[in-house]
Formats: structure tokens, C-alpha cells, sequence
């Protein structure tokens, strides 16, 4: 061959393996924005309207909050200088951020990895499995440093001011302390992050897979829990002060021999040795961050790989159904029909509420998430009531039923305003009969039997064995009378059939309303706590209680079959107000 040709061929092959390279760059770049943008579209937050306006009033909220913290934390250093006891406020804000990113993580569950959804759409694309395993790594680093940066922004400065001007550092120093405080914790949070994903997603593509995915939906409500639980320990020692928390992160002043076992304390370690701190302390802890962070990234890769292959060798096509082969269901399902109701409309709105909370991991997840922080308001109630919160006389412990029913009607009223499909309307419309009453009626049924009997079961039982069965019988008794009556008016005057119809996302205008919820919440534990003793002295007074309850009901149905529902149809799409529509369409 020429010489020229030879040259020639080399020339050509360069440009089509640059073009390809290009092009490989051009996919990386358009998945990660996608997975980017999905990571903000998950079962618990959805932010589709105006999604860079809530993230951003998001993160200033948390940086505000961490601003605050930073700030009683630091301020003694303004006038007592640093003696090497720094590394305790370092550790706290440290902790802090962690816990913050672990309850992001549990949020973002069911989308660190490639799901159905990801993989019918991107299979089939001329992509590298090396390519879409890379863009989706680089869409969690991002997300995870985003939320990190944004936290720290202004409890950087902070840490910045006091240590620089306690230390006498000069400019480059300062500016040594701002690098080294933003790459430790957005280090602790890509530990957090990374080796959560990784063990939720190495749990998952366990063989025999359905117990394993249970246990990881199981695992994901606790650490949502956890995270709750101390998130709110961290607000009320903000709010109300205090150093509890402190003093249990650094044992007392002192780096004690179980301080390794704490993971904050090992990005302590190199937040001090990054800084200069040659203390073999805290360079053993230094190592130790850097090797969790390696290893909690190559289990992410590795559990990526493996949830990915997995999802190669599914052959399950969608919609497959399980079999059930318990003939016992059947009769329990024809002796609830005749307990609940004969009428067909209420049965079907019934069991269409009762089936889709079953299946839908989507809205449980979104129920089980106001469960979590009633749950988790309920144990900070008790690590703050000390021994007395377990008597019988305490606040703590007579508020759960309340505390507990708020949180799950509450996430029923917003849970069943979610779509399951669109599309699942269609057979309400052509079938609506036109007794409407009779949807929603079946739909408070379908709450009563699925959710609030079961979560009052179990209260009974729970104060059964802590008080003796008639005391509690009283107690679940008397709060499930007022559970009910809430019930009654969460959904007075209700228009949508559960998860078949639209909705617009914060209509709820927490920000606008949230002092009004407040004063709710506070009322609705406090009164009936209140006058619980004087109505269960006598037994007279609790059956006032019930004929009070049971006449605002009667005078609820009354209305709704007289007046409301004969005037306003079912609500299957909802539309924004007319005010916003008129000002669009004249722009």
C-alpha cells in the first residue's frame, strides 16, 4: 500500500473514532441532564411546575437553617480563641449535613437506580451500558453536591470567620478553611448518599428477589424514621437550645475509642487534617473517611451493575399478575361487601381505594411518608419526656392516637388526590351515576376499614399491654370517635374519586398556610386532651360526645345529598383559576 494511502486510512480512522468519541460525549451529557431532572420526579416529591423556583426556595431554606446553626455554634470563638476544641462544632454541623443527605437519599429510593421505565426507553437506544452506568452516577454526584453546596454556602462563611479571625489566619488560610469545609461535607454526603444507594440496591438484586425488595421497602420506612427522629432533635435543640446532642456527638469533650464507630467522626478527621492537623488521631480517622467513601462508591458501581444486568434478564413482561390461590380471600372480600354496603357505586370506589393502596408502592410511599413524621414527632416526644412519658398520665403517651390519626388522614386527603393513571377515569365517566354522594361515601368507608381501623387496632393492643385492656379500650375508644369526626371534615364536600383524577401540585401553599396547620395541629391534640378525663368520668358525657359526632354527620349527609352534590359534578380534571387563565391568555 502508498505510502499516502496508508496516511490517508490512519487520517480517516482518527476522524471516525474522534466523531465517535463526540458523539458518546454529546449521550453522557443528554443522559445526565435526564437523570438529573428525574431525580426531582420521584414517589415522595414531585416538582414538575415550577421545579427550579422550589428547589431553589428549598435550598435556601437550608441554608438559612444551617446559617443559624453555624452561627450559636461559632460564636464563642469570637471571643475565645480556638484551643483545639474546634473539631466538636466541625463534627456537629458534619452530622448534621449527614442527616440531611440521608433523608434526601431516602426520598430519591426508587430513582437511584435504572427502573422499568428507564430501561424500555433506553435499551433500545445505540447507547454503551458503560455510558448510561456513568451519566447516571454523574447525575447523583451532582444532585448530592448541589444539595451539599447549597447547605453550606453560608455555614461555610461562618466556620470561615470565626476560626480565621480566633486563629489569626491570613487571607489564603481563610480561604483554606471556606475550600476544606465545602469538600468535607459534600464528602460526608456522597458517603451518606452512595453507600445507602449501594446497599439498597445490592439488597434488591439479591437472588429470589420478592422477599429481598420487601425487606429493602421495609428498610427504607426505618431509616426514613431515623432520619425524622433526629432531624427533629436537631430542630429543637436549634429552636429551643440546649447542647445534648453535641455533647453525645464528641463523648463529653474528649475522642474516645468508640468515636470511630461514628461515620461523622471520620470526616472530622479530615476536615482537621486537611487544615493541617497532624494528630494521629484524627489522620486514623481521616483514612478511615477516605477508604468508606472508596468502598461506598464501588459498591454503588457494583450495585449498579447488578440492578442494570438484572433488568437485561427480566423476562416478566409488564402487567404480569401474580396468582393467588386462597380461596379465603374471596369469601373475606363478599363478607366486607355485605358489612360495608350493598350499593354497587360505594363498593366499587371501595375496593378501587383498597386495591390501589395495596399495589401502588407510589402511594404508600407518599402515605407512609406523613406516617414517618407523625411517628417520628411521637418518639421525640418521649426522648424529650424522659421515664415519665411511658405513665399513663403523660402527655406523650395519651397523644399518640391523635398525633398519629392526624398524620395518616392527612396523608390519605393528599395521597388520593395522586393519579394512578389518567386514564383510569375514563370508566367513572362513562358509568357516573347520578347519586354522586354515593362515590365519596364509599370512599370514607374504604378510609375507615383500610386505614384507621387497622391503625387503632394496633394503639389498642400497644396500650393494652402498657395499661390493661379496659383503660385502653376507653382511650382508643374516645380518640377514634374524634379520628372519625376528622374524617367527616377532611372530606366534606370532596369531588374527586380517589387516584384517578388530576390535580395541580401546591395547592396546599404550606408557606402561606403553615401558621393555620400549626394552630390545626395544636388544637386538635390539645383540646381533646384536655377534656378527655372530665368526658370519660362518666359515661353519660362520652355518649354526648358520640351524638355530637354522629349529628354532625347526619347533618353532613343531609347536605350532601340535598344540596351539594346536586349542584357540582365529580372534579375529573382540575384546572388553575380563572384569574391565572384569563392574565395568560391576554399576554
Amino acid at each position: 500500500m502508498p505510502q499516502n494511502a496508508s496516511l490517508d486510512l490512519l487520517a480517516g480512522y482518527g476522524t471516525k473514532a474522534s466523531r465517535r468519541t463526540i458523539r458518546e460525549r454529546s449521550r453522557f451529557r443528554v443522559l445526565t441532564r435526564h437523570f438529573f431532572h428525574r431525580l426531582f420526579l420521584n414517589d415522595t416529591v414531585f416538582l414538575e411546575e415550577q421545579m427550579t423556583e422550589k428547589v431553589v426556595a428549598v435550598i435556601t431554606v437550608l441554608a438559612g437553617f444551617f446559617f443559624y446553626v453555624s452561627e450559636n455554634l461559632m460564636y464563642p470563638y469570637l471571643w475565645f480563641p480556638d484551643q483545639g476544641t474546634s473539631w466538636m462544632e466541625k463534627s456537629y454541623i458534619l452530622a448534621l449535613v449527614m442527616v440531611f443527605i440521608g433523608l434526601i437519599t431516602v426520598v430519591e429510593w426508587n430513582v437511584m437506580f435504572l427502573d422499568r421505565r428507564d430501561f424500555l426507553n433506553l435499551v433500545p437506544l445505540p447507547l454503551k451500558p458503560g455510558t448510561v452506568l456513568a451519566a447516571k452516577f454523574a447525575s447523583l454526584a451532582l444532585f448530592v453536591a448541589f444539595f451539599a453546596a447549597g447547605m453550606n454556602s453560608l455555614s461555610s462563611l461562618v466556620f470561615t470567620a470565626y476560626l480565621g479571625e480566633s486563629q489569626g489566619a491570613s487571607l489564603t488560610f481563610s480561604i483554606r478553611i471556606f475550600l476544606v469545609h465545602m469538600a468535607t461535607a459534600a464528602a460526608a454526603g456522597f458517603f451518606v448518599f452512595f453507600s445507602t444507594a449501594a446497599f439498597a440496591g445490592l439488597l434488591a438484586a439479591l437472588p429470589g428477589g420478592r422477599f429481598f425488595r420487601r425487606l429493602s421497602g421495609l428498610l427504607r420506612y426505618l431509616l426514613m424514621l431515623g432520619y425524622v427522629v433526629l432531624l427533629f432533635l436537631f430542630l429543637s435543640e436549634a429552636l429551643f437550645g440546649g447542647r445534648s446532642i453535641l455533647n453525645l456527638l464528641h463523648a463529653g469533650g474528649e475522642a474516645s475509642s468508640s468515636s470511630p464507630a461514628y461515620p461523622h467522626m471520620w470526616f472530622t478527621g479530615l476536615y482537621e487534617v486537611l487544615l493541617g492537623n497532624r494528630d494521629p488521631f484524627f489522620m486514623e480517622m481521616a483514612s478511615m473517611a477516605l477508604s468508606g467513601l472508596a468502598l461506598a462508591l464501588l459498591a454503588f458501581f457494583l450495585a449498579a451493575a447488578m440492578s442494570y444486568r438484572r433488568r437485561l434478564k427480566s423476562a416478566e413482561p409488564a402487567g404480569t399478575k401474580r396468582r393467588f390461590a386462597f380461596r379465603m380471600r374471596g369469601m373475606l372480600e363478599s363478607a366486607v361487601n355485605h358489612l360495608v354496603s350493598r350499593n354497587s357505586v360505594q363498593r366499587s370506589v371501595f375496593w378501587f381505594f383498597g386495591k390501589t393502596l395495596a399495589k401502588s408502592q407510589v402511594h404508600r410511599m407518599r402515605l407512609a411518608a406523613y406516617l414517618v413524621v407523625g411517628a417520628g414527632f411521637v418518639i421525640l416526644q418521649f426522648i424529650l419526656s424522659g421515664r415519665e412519658a411511658v405513665t399513663a398520665e403523660s402527655w406523650a403517651m395519651r397523644s399518640i392516637p391523635f398525633i398519629l390519626s392526624l398524620a395518616l388522614l392527612l396523608g390519605v386527603k393528599d395521597t388520593v388526590n395522586l393519579s394512578l393513571s389518567l386514564d383510569a377515569n375514563w370508566i367513572f365517566r362513562l358509568t357516573e351515576n347520578p347519586e354522586r354522594r354515593h362515590y365519596f361515601a364509599g370512599l370514607r368507608k374504604a378510609v375507615l376499614v383500610f386505614c384507621l381501623v387497622p391503625l387503632f387496632l394496633l394503639l389498642t393492643a400497644f396500650y393494652g399491654l402498657a395499661w390493661g385492656w379496659p383503660p385502653a379500650a376507653r382511650n382508643g375508644l374516645y380518640a377514634f370517635v374524634f379520628a372519625v369526626a376528622l374524617l367527616e371534615g377532611l372530606f366534606f364536600r370532596h369531588r374527586k374519586i380517589p387516584f384517578a383524577c388530576s390535580y395541580l401540585p401546591g395547592k396546599g401553599k404550606i408557606h402561606v398556610y403553615g401558621v393555620v396547620y400549626l394552630g390545626f395541629f395544636l388544637a386538635y391534640t390539645a383540646v381533646p386532651l384536655g377534656v378527655q378525663a372530665y368526658v370519660l368520668a362518666r359515661p353519660s358525657r362520652f355518649a354526648v360526645l358520640c351524638g355530637a359526632v354522629l349529628a354532625m354527620i347526619l347533618a353532613f349527609r343531609i347536605y350532601d345529598k340535598f344540596f351539594f352534590y346536586r349542584k357540582h359534578g365529580i372534579l375529573y380534571e382540575e384546572h388553575p383559576t380563572p384569574v391565572m387563565v384569563d392574565y395568560f391568555s391576554s399576554v
